[in-house]
């Protein structure tokens, strides 16, 4: 492979922990962005966000293998140029270009000034057909070069995870490239096999192909957490069932196979939810209505009123509802498309009084309940544990997943009552207690 810098156009959560992994193997990465203020803090060796390892991998590389600017001319010192800004939804489903089309307009004048071969990999999700008839001919037009002789194009869009990205990106399966032409696609696998620290499987293919496998592959992943999720509630609902026993018994089967089948809260996130419309527009764009991808979302979008409908059968309006988690999964603070923002809605709706707690979306999710009576947000778990009546394990945060029985016996006056969406709290919980009444969700009444 030949030497090369690397430049990453947008420094959000997927470009700087990527940008910095690069780093980390010892390419040497330009980072660029519009938001000067990530620039000034990158620049300083601070994360502008939290994800994990993100500060420990800037402190290291920073002035070292990773600078980040707002200049774009800089990107031409690069020999790889991956594109990572947004792709926000459209009412109909589909991914707005607005901002990549913007970056690629930049990059293609600095190829117009710019000698020698350069490969632009386009990573941001994208409809099908963008890179081959919209990316493409735009680079063309605006640098007046070839793609697949001046300059290569791929597009690699990548499958990991807020909260775990840089485990995810080291650790990866799978690393899906879509190429234009072999030898941009050979040099991108190159380096990813320098950088992941097990050898992933590297799947190239022609454009059109890697954009449609990326959706279907999101899309796939909502399918199979709906299926798993709605055992749960008929396990629920069955008497005698175990979610817990029937999905580890379908998981078995390599066919199958256990990842995400753990049947709970509903996903939610900025990346599954819309990729799963994105694919069911692409469809009807071409004159076919897959209903089961608009039943997913649906079905996803129940769950939320299914746990609702315990609470109410069980809880008092006078009792205190202690929501215990309000982003979209363990460790981010985002709260986009979270199941137990929309519960929270439904609750308080219903009249109910709710305590609200979580390690890092508090501050974050006061927009997303902003207006919403009887609602508090409050920083202490202990606090918590005081004043509440009723809890609802909604995001398995690891500090929730510790307590303990004795943890809640502070509160006095009755039983108190545990709802554990995700069933990840101790099995001391499932022990017979004079003071707390605990549900698993999930797990029928008499399986307890």
């Amino acid at each position: 492979m030949p030497n090369g810098k690397i430049a990453m156009v947008g420094l959000g959560k997927l470009g700087l922990s990527i940008a910095a992994c690069f780093a980390n193997a010892g390419f040497k990465v330009i980072g660029v962005d519009i938001n000067e203020q990530f620039i000034n803090k990158i620049n300083k060796k601070v994360a502008p966000f939290y994800e994990p390892g993100l500060q420990k991998l800037l402190e290291k590389n920073v002035g070292k293998n990773l600078t980040a600017s707002s200049d774009f001319n800089t990107i031409k010192e690069a020999r790889w140029i991956f594109v990572i800004v947004p792709t926000p939804s459209n009412k109909d489903g589909s991914y707005s270009n607005a901002y990549v089309i913007e970056a690629m307009k930049s990059i293609g004048k600095v190829l117009k000034r710019t000698d020698g071969y350069k490969v632009i990999v386009l990573t941001s999700t994208v409809f099908p057909y963008t890179t081959e008839k919209i990316i493409k001919p735009l680079l063309e037009d605006v640098s007046g070069k070839k793609a697949g002789q001046d300059f290569g194009l791929c597009y690699n869009p990548e499958f990991i995870a807020v909260g775990s990205l840089i485990k995810d990106f080291l650790n990866q399966e799978m690393v899906l490239i879509g190429q234009d032409d072999d030898k941009a696609g050979r040099e991108i696998e190159s380096i990813y096999r320098k950088v992941t620290l097990i050898e992933p499987h590297v799947a190239r293919m022609s454009l059109l192909n890697a954009e449609i496998t990326k959706i279907g592959y999101n899309s796939f992943m909502t399918t199979k957490v709906t299926f798993a999720n709605t055992i749960a509630e008929i396990c629920q609902r069955t008497e005698g069932a175990d979610v817990d026993q029937i999905t580890q018994a379908l998981g078995f089967d390599s066919r199958i196979g256990n990842k995400l089948l753990k049947g709970a809260i509903g996903y939610g996130g900025p990346c599954w939810p819309r990729d799963n419309k994105a694919l069911l527009c692409f469809a009807k764009s071409i004159g076919y209505e897959p209903a089961f991808l608009e039943e997913v979302d649906n079905a996803n979008l129940r769950i939320p009123h299914s746990i609702s409908n315990v609470v109410e059968e069980l809880a008092n309006k006078k009792d205190i509802i202690v929501l215990l988690g309000l982003s979209y999964k363990p460790n981010t603070p985002l709260t986009v498309e979270s199941q137990s923002i929309m519960l929270a809605r439904i609750l308080a709706r219903e009249g109910f009084q709710l305590l609200l707690h979580d390690p890092m979306a508090g501050d974050v999710s006061k927009e997303d309940l902003a207006g919403y009576a009887k609602v508090r947000y409050v920083k202490s778990l202990k606090q918590c544990l005081k004043e509440g009546k009723f809890f609802i394990l909604a995001t398995p945060w690891e500090e929730y997943n510790k307590l303990l029985p004795k943890d809640f016996s502070k509160k006095g006056g009755g039983k108190i009552t545990i709802l554990d969406c995700w069933r990840s709290m101790d099995k001391s919980f499932r022990i017979s207690n004079k003071k707390i009444r605990y549900i698993p969700w999930g797990v029928s009444n008499d399986a307890r």
